[in-house]
């Protein structure tokens, strides 16, 4: 790994400090003055003025002079007073005068050391003192189910999770797009996806683009304020020029894949037209590949299960930090995406299930837990923890068909419905004012952005969707924000969109956010309890024969009363018209601001055949 971090400052000692005291020397009753003569024995003796010099007959040379009389004498000595008053009163104005310049030069130079771009310093607004930058951990798990945690569902052991979401604050009603890629260029953008071009489905292996490189993303915005910045784990937002690479968007190190997901085990990613033809022997092309980097180079490891890797990798980035300097990481979990597999002994923590295949999603959310355990206990012994803001979520929801469950929430990933979007969300560490409760206000992934940046000390731009949030973060005050934007795509056959303003929420159109491969996922799933177990139909996978027979596309129009009705049985679109056209008013106004889909065909120049088996940049 190219060494990117900072190294332990020296501490300061300043020579002007050190050494004897060099105060002026005192007349004996403590007064600064002249040094004292020492008579003989060392004694200090009384300093008189010489006798005048007398002639030969013993009289003064001097002139004799009148003596004066007693009136002139007081006179003499009033005026000798008014010029020792006068005196001491210009001395005093000198002194004052100078103390005063010199406290205008001391603040001069704290103004100018607050004003450096790399000094660990910001001013706290309202109580007007200084105090370290903090640092940021932003812990992303990905398809990771509302049901998944053990402060959702008895049944997962997460005792990191579970005591460091008791101790911080957890968010009920936090959002994000129901998708990987869209979701996380939210994150990175401050922007909703279809304002960036990534609404559709999600970047593909071969697909010849990117977040746009007009973005400035959330860790080039971090870096003037002095931070220094990681990313460990799945990147996801482009790959097919080094321009769109994340050490080239903000990144100080880059330790993961650049791709959609990851064999755990050998690190090959396997772009989908590979998955159909192994699993239906359909006439696909095979595009396999190895992804896994440590910066700009390929990380020669074709056997260590990894999450081992990259979580041992957070716990040295934290390590060798220099805590007086801010740090952001952004750590990018592949679990418990598909393919699920996992070390047997997490597995067997859930002995106790029939389902296997719970058993291992099960066990992968269990090793997540224990990584994160692993990072926070190195922040406490660092003694970072309390200057550190860490927020843990996923970045949609979890997978039925991969094991991942939401209930009691409706549907699951790829879709439109709450189970897609609205996420596990808890933060904690030492910066929060207020903790130990559960908050209900309204968030959404894009306020992720300008909340970091308005707390390293910058000011966001007012141009993005996403709401500071940090008062209601820190000291549970109201959320500013009162809507929310699911999705809008306007690409067929997935055409479809959902907006939440208030407590209602409008669903029209297809609600499956990747169909056909998706197309079911409409209901409220509980994990299977017994051995090859499903509870949702299989993946749709297209084989190319034009006789195959598509499930049918939905097409819907939904209301819903989210405040009495969460989990989204009660349809009330045919009883609430004047409502239905509120929020299609509200979602035809952010149409008008949103910007077409990315979605060129793959680009086969990117085959890893073509670059000695390894997924590499530099196809577009």
């Amino acid at each position: 790994m190219s060494k990117t971090d900072d190294v332990e400052a020296p501490a300061f000692t300043n020579p002007a400090y050190e050494g004897e005291d060099q105060d002026a020397p005192k007349t004996g009753n403590g007064e600064v003055g002249e040094t004292p003569v020492k008579g003989e024995n060392g004694a200090n003796v009384a300093q008189v003025e010489s006798p005048p010099k007398t002639g030969e007959n013993g009289a003064n040379d001097v002139a004799k002079v009148e003596s004066p009389t007693k009136t002139d004498d007081n006179s003499r000595e009033s005026k000798r007073g008014q010029f020792a008053c006068s005196f001491r009163m210009a001395c005093t104005i000198i002194v004052f005068l100078v103390i005063l310049y010199a406290v205008a030069v001391a603040l001069a130079l704290l103004l100018m050391l607050g004003c450096d771009k790399d000094s660990s310093k910001v001013a706290s607004a309202e109580t007007g003192h200084a105090s370290p930058k903090p640092h940021i951990v932003f812990v992303l798990a990905d398809d990771l189910g509302w049901y998944d945690v053990g402060y959702n569902n008895p049944e997962m052991l997460t005792p990191n999770i579970d005591s460091l979401a008791a101790d911080g604050v957890i968010f009920n009603q936090t959002y994000t797009h129901p998708l990987c890629s869209p979701s996380r260029s939210a994150l990175m953008s401050g922007l909703y996806a279809f304002k960036t071009g990534m609404q559709h489905r999600v970047l593909q292996q071969l697909a010849p683009y990117g977040l746009p490189t007009n973005f400035t993303i959330l860790p080039a915005a971090l870096k003037p304020l002095g931070y220094t910045n990681h990313l460990i784990g799945k990147w996801h937002l482009g790959m097919c020029k080094e321009d769109y690479l994340p050490l080239n968007r903000g990144f100080d190190s880059f330790y993961g894949f650049l791709n959609n997901y990851i064999d755990y085990y050998d690190h090959t990613n396997q772009d989908i037209r590979g998955v159909v033809q192994e699993l239906l022997g359909a006439a696909f092309g095979v595009f396999n590949g190895y992804d896994f980097w440590d910066n700009t180079g390929s990380v020669l490891d074709k056997t260590t299960y990894i999450s081992y890797l990259l979580g041992q990798r957070a716990v040295d980035v934290i390590e060798k930090h220099n805590k007086e300097n801010p740090m952001f990481m952004f750590y990018s979990s592949p679990l418990p995406h598909f393919f699920i597999e996992v070390p047997k002994e997490y597995e067997n923590l859930y002995s106790d299930l029939r389902n296997r295949d719970r058993r291992i999603y099960n066990g992968m959310v269990s090793m997540l837990d224990e990584i994160i355990g692993n990072m926070t206990n190195k922040l406490k012994e660092k003694g970072m923890w309390d200057n550190t803001l860490f927020v843990f979520m996923s970045d949609n929801g979890g997978a039925p068909d991969q094991y991942g469950f939401n209930y009691p929430l409706r549907g699951g990933k790829a879709t439109l419905f709450e189970a897609g979007g609205r996420v596990v969300t808890f933060a904690a560490g030492g910066l929060l004012e207020k903790t130990g409760y559960t908050n209900d206000g309204l968030m959404h992934m894009t306020d992720w952005y300008p909340t970091f940046v308005s707390l390293a000390g910058g000011t966001p731009d007012p141009s993005l969707d996403g709401m500071d949030m940090w008062d209601m973060i820190s000291k549970d005050e109201p959320s500013p924000r009162n809507e929310i934007v699911y999705n809008i795509d306007e690409i067929m056959p997935e055409r479809g969109a959902a907006i939440r303003v208030g407590d209602w929420k409008l669903i029209e159109g297809n609600p499956q956010m990747f169909y056909p491969i998706i197309h079911d996922h409409e209901g409220w799933y509980l994990p299977p309890t017994e051995e090859n177990q499903t509870v949702v139909s299989p993946l749709f996978l297209p084989t190319g024969d034009p006789n195959q027979v598509f499930p049918p596309r939905p097409e819907v129009l939904y209301l819903f009363n989210l405040k009495d009705d969460p989990t989204e049985h009660h349809d009330l679109a045919a009883n609430e018209t004047e409502k239905v056209a509120e929020l299609q008013a509200r979602l035809n106004y952010h149409r008008s601001q949103a910007v077409p889909a990315l979605h060129p065909p793959p680009n086969f120049a990117g085959d890893p055949a073509l670059t000695d088996g390894i997924w590499r940049t530099g196809f577009c």
